[in-house]
């Protein structure tokens, strides 16, 4: 990887994303998913959003390279290649589509 973790999450853009008619329709249920995205990386990843409080990892080339924790409307990440990291609170837009 060409670029630092540090840089990485300051280029993280995150996007919280709620509904869409087409997925209601087919599975019953009120899609709920969590998009992030380096411009960096040039990469995308998409995470469904479980409950009030999920998380997860972010992966390149199969390797964790980012732990994420929504909780109560806050999401952070931190790195899971620097033992020593710690949890940075990211800013994110809601999104609601019908």
């Amino acid at each position: 990887m060409d670029h630092l973790i540090e840089d990485i999450i300051q280029d993280l853009s995150i996007e919280h994303q709620m509904g869409g008619m087409l997925e209601f329709q087919r599975t019953g249920v009120y899609p709920d998913y969590i998009i992030f995205y380096s411009a960096l990386l040039g990469k995308r990843w998409k995470k469904k959003v479980q409950d009030e409080h999920s998380h997860g990892k972010l992966y390149i080339n199969r390797k964790p390279i980012l732990l994420f924790d929504l909780t109560d409307d806050v999401i952070k990440v931190k790195s899971v290649i620097d033992d020593n990291s710690e949890w940075i609170e990211k800013d994110y837009i809601n999104m609601m589509f019908d």
